[in-house]
């Protein structure tokens, strides 16, 4: 009679030792169906979405609009020549930024990544 596979109960608190070898790694893989990986792999993806591509919608957003307040703050009459020059530094450091932020993007493109 051939013999079968038995499965052996190893208690929790027993380490795995086998004489002259030395233990590098024990992996458990979770046993997932269809319907949890599809939610696993739907959250994953809307995890996605707010990690990654809101920064790149959300903070063009924000310098576009912080450079129109200081562009507002400059243009109109109502404000202190010290709110003034604050402005004009927030401003050129914003518009400097953009440029060269869009500069080494151009020479990436014609040159090559570093």
């Amino acid at each position: 009679m051939p013999s079968k596979t038995k499965d052996i109960d190893l208690p929790h608190s027993a380490p795995l030792v086998v004489p002259g070898m030395k233990a590098k790694k024990l992996e458990y893989e979770a046993i997932e169906d269809e319907q949890e990986k599809s939610l696993r792999l739907h959250k994953e993806r809307y995890s996605f979405y707010a990690k990654e591509l809101a920064v790149w919608i959300l903070a063009p957003l924000f310098i576009v609009v912080a450079w129109s307040i200081c562009l507002w703050i400059l243009m109109s009459g109502g404000f202190s020549s010290a709110e003034k020059d604050r402005a004009w530094t927030a401003f050129m450091a914003i518009t400097s930024g953009a440029r060269r932020g869009l500069l080494r993007q151009a020479d990436r493109e014609v040159i090559g990544p570093p």
